[in-house]
C-alpha cells in the first residue's frame, strides 16, 4: 500500500512496529547474532522508513489544523477513536484528545540537553546514566555501553585528582560533554526523532541522595589523605 493511502492509525501502528524492530535489532547486535555491517544496513533502512512515516504523520497533523480553522468546531467525546474519511476531500477528521496532545511521540526519553545541564550540579555521572537508558530505549546498546563508561570513569578520575590535589571536576565535565554528552541530542536531531519526555522528579531525587553519598565518600578520602 502506498504511504499516501495509509490512515493515521495505520501509520501509528507501523511506527510502533519499526520501534520494536529497532530494539530487536539492537539486542541481536549485543548478542552477536548479527554482524556490524548488517546492523548498520538494516538500521539505515529502519531510520529512512521511520522518517517517511513521521513526515506523512506530520502532514495529517497539518491537515487537521487547517480543517479546524475552516470548519465550525464540533464537540466530541474524549474516547472517540482517531480516523480519517479518505473517500471525501471535505471530510472532517474525528480527533481524539490524545491526538491533539501528541506530535509524533513514540520513544520515552529524558531530554538529553537537560540531562547535560543537570551535570553542572550532579556531575557527568547523572547525564551518562540517563543517556545510557535513553540509548537502550532507542535500540542502541553499543552507545549505551559507551555512555555507562563515564559512570565509572568520572569517580575514578575525581579520586585521582584528590590524591594529587588537582581539581578535575570542570575538566571531566567538559571532556564528557565534548566526547559523549552532546551526541544524543545530535542523534535525535539528525534522525528527526520525536519522543515523549520522561518526568524528572524521581531521578532528581535519586541524584540528590547520590550526590550527598558521593560528597561523603570524598570527604572521608580527604580526611584519610590528611587534607
Amino acid at each position: 500500500m502506498n504511504n499516501t493511502q495509509l490512515s493515521e492509525e495505520a501509520i501509528r501502528e507501523k511506527i510502533l512496529k519499526l520501534k520494536q524492530m529497532n530494539a530487536k535489532l539492537g539486542a541481536m547486535l549485543a548478542e552477536e547474532k548479527i554482524s556490524a555491517e548488517d546492523y548498520q544496513s538494516k538500521k539505515q533502512e529502519i531510520t529512512k522508513r521511520f522518517k517517511q512515516l513521521n513526515q506523512l504523520k506530520q502532514q495529517y497533523q497539518q491537515q487537521t489544523t487547517s480543517q479546524s480553522h475552516t470548519k465550525p468546531a464540533v464537540k466530541r467525546s474524549p474516547d472517540v477513536s482517531t480516523s480519517w474519511d479518505t473517500t471525501s476531500p471535505y471530510a472532517t477528521p474525528k480527533a481524539t484528545l490524545e491526538s491533539n496532545n501528541q506530535e509524533h511521540e513514540e520513544y520515552e526519553l529524558w531530554n538529553p540537553n537537560a540531562a547535560a545541564n543537570w551535570c553542572l550540579l550532579f556531575s557527568p555521572i547523572f547525564g551518562a546514566w540517563l543517556q545510557a537508558i535513553n540509548w537502550e530505549e532507542l535500540g542502541e546498546p553499543e552507545k549505551a555501553k559507551a555512555s555507562r563508561l563515564w559512570i565509572y570513569l568520572t569517580p575514578i578520575v575525581t579520586i585521582i585528582g584528590l590524591i594529587f590535589d588537582i581539581n578535575v571536576g570542570l575538566i571531566v565535565l567538559i571532556t564528557w560533554y565534548v566526547a559523549e554528552g552532546r551526541k544524543q541530542a545530535n542523534y535525535l536531531k539528525d534522525n528527526d526523532i520525536d519522543y515523549i519526555k520522561k518526568p524528572w522528579a524521581k531521578v532528581l531525587g535519586i541524584a540528590t541522595v547520590g550526590l550527598f553519598v558521593f560528597i561523603g565518600i570524598l570527604m572521608m578520602i580527604l580526611v584519610a589523605l590528611g587534607h
